[in-house]
């Protein structure tokens, strides 16, 4: 059985960009393995698209929150893409960086490599922008456009809001995130740029890295106490694929899923 150097689960927003870095020297072999289908629906690609409910269900994992009783019981629909870009390619594209004082806070918890003078370098990095500053950047994959011709309604949104007393922010992505501005959108040339668009579409090119899709991975295989591998599921057979390192871009749901599911974590 060939063992990869890199196996990462989910296509995603942070596994297409992984397996772009990962794969980047040519040297180490990259298994991507996504649950869901090629995201090459036209709905998908298009920003109107948004508004197509079945083309979102189709490739949405169909995740609903608890009952809020705060709101007289609301059940909230929570989507998570499964499709490769994962949630970039079915979000509205709005383009919005964490903030300085979350990714401060959790550095002053004992996570080295989280402050933000670590990771806004990162994101100046991916990014292509039209906005023109010391943190702002303008050479990544990552197309990211403001608003062009707005709409009379939001212009005269962001007049009354001046003339309520807020302040006007041309770039929420930069020093400060406080006040109000027209959107930035993840769009090419008039088009979704999801992070597949951007990062793994580019890196597919290359031999060393290797895309699964519709392939569902129901555990992590263990030896001697260290993650060596995955099963996953695909067209109703069952496969194992051996790497050196797994790294985990299933999302804020599905990670921590997987991990319970191989034994890791919580057992209640």
């Amino acid at each position: 059985m060939k063992v990869w150097d890199y196996i990462i689960i989910g296509a995603g927003s942070a596994g297409c960009v992984l397996a772009n870095k990962l794969s980047e020297s040519g040297k180490q072999s990259v298994l991507l393995i996504e649950a869901g289908d090629k995201n090459n629906a036209i709905g998908l690609k298009i920003p109107a698209g948004i508004s197509h409910a079945r083309t979102i269900a189709k490739n949405d994992w169909g995740y609903n929150s608890e009952p809020d009783p705060t709101r007289y019981n609301r059940i909230e629909q929570w989507l998570r893409g499964r499709v490769v870009g994962g949630s970039s390619s079915i979000n509205g594209m709005m383009y919005v960086r964490g903030n300085t004082a979350d990714y401060d806070r959790w550095s002053a918890m004992g996570n080295t490599g989280w402050a933000s003078k670590d990771i806004m370098p990162l994101f100046k990095s991916l990014e292509c922008s039209d906005k023109v500053s010391d943190i702002r950047g303008n050479d990544g994959l990552l197309k990211v456009k403001t608003v062009k011709g707005a709409h009379p309604v939001t212009d005269a949104f962001i007049e009354a809001s001046q003339t309520a007393g807020y302040a006007v922010n041309n770039d929420f992505n930069g020093e400060c995130q406080e006040g109000v501005g027209y959107a930035e959108l993840t769009q090419r040339g008039g088009l979704r740029c999801s992070a597949a668009d951007a990062f793994l579409k580019p890196a597919l090119k290359r031999k060393n890295l290797t895309l699964y899709v519709n392939a569902y991975v129901h555990k992590l295989l263990i030896t001697n106490n260290c993650v060596s591998g995955v099963r996953y599921e695909s067209k109703n057979k069952t496969y194992e694929a051996r790497s050196r390192r797994v790294v985990l871009c299933g999302g804020a749901i599905n990670s921590p899923q997987l991990l319970m599911l191989s034994g890791i974590g919580d057992t209640a």
